[in-house]
């Protein structure tokens, strides 16, 4: 199917065709690395994504792990990712899945809010209203697509703080560093691997009680902007 470069429709047809290839693959049990036609890999990232390199072992448990439109290398390190920073969204450019129950139910309903939502939504931030725990129709501003009022938000607010039983949700949604067993999906006083860049244990309202989701080092897989304007790797001696 042709889809025309000024469409938005048509891109927001190339996101779910995206989507559906992601589910048909990972639903015969197959882990999968994604990454936009535009990326340029100097060496191979499974190493990382299986938790086989130093700094990196709490991946080997993660169910989705992605990259970061984050741009402040220091937030980026302290808070593995700026998960809960504002304006530094979560970027789909690079995924890596793996074929785990609860990472197919994430995208199942990625792929659902795909087919309902209208006008500029695409699938970057859909996602990213999905992972910081807001309702399919839950829009916090006019914009894009949907414009809410006030009382059904409040709504499913109140229905996702009892639904995930963590209390009021942080600026992105239910998450807290991950602490735990995969295995048990627990909170454990001691983290496993104390030196690792840590994963999010994250409550998807409706949807799971717990997704382990890891976010890319900038400095390992940049976005645009870190390497072209900021060329943290020349600043990092990595090339």
């Amino acid at each position: 199917e042709y889809v025309p470069s000024t469409s938005t429709s048509g891109f927001r047809a190339l996101g779910r065709r995206k989507l559906e290839s992601l589910l048909f693959i990972l639903q015969k049990g197959i882990d999968v690395v994604m990454s936009d036609a535009d990326c340029v890999w100097l060496e191979s990232p499974v190493p990382m994504i299986q938790g086989q390199r130093p700094g990196y072992e709490d991946y080997a448990h993660a169910d989705l792990i992605m990259t970061t439109d984050c741009l402040d290398p220091s937030e980026d390190a302290a808070g593995s990712g700026c998960f809960n920073m504002v304006n530094a969204y979560k970027n789909t450019g690079v995924l890596a899945v793996r074929s785990t129950a609860v990472a197919i139910a994430a995208l199942k309903e990625w792929a659902s809010r795909m087919e309902s939502g209208m006008r500029d939504d695409q699938d970057q931030t859909i996602f990213n209203e999905l992972l910081d725990g807001s309702g399919p129709h839950d829009r916090h501003r006019d914009g894009n697509s949907w414009v809410v009022d006030e009382p059904r938000r409040k709504d499913f607010r109140q229905f996702a703080e009892r639904w995930c039983a963590r209390g009021p949700p942080q600026d992105k949604g239910f998450n807290k560093p991950w602490k735990g067993s995969a295995s048990e999906r627990t909170i454990a006083p001691r983290r496993p691997n104390p030196g690792s860049r840590f994963i999010y244990d994250v409550c998807l309202p409706n949807v799971s009680l717990s997704l382990l989701v890891g976010i890319f080092s900038i400095f390992d897989v940049t976005n645009g902007h870190a390497f072209f304007v900021q060329q943290l790797q020349l600043a990092t001696a990595r090339s």
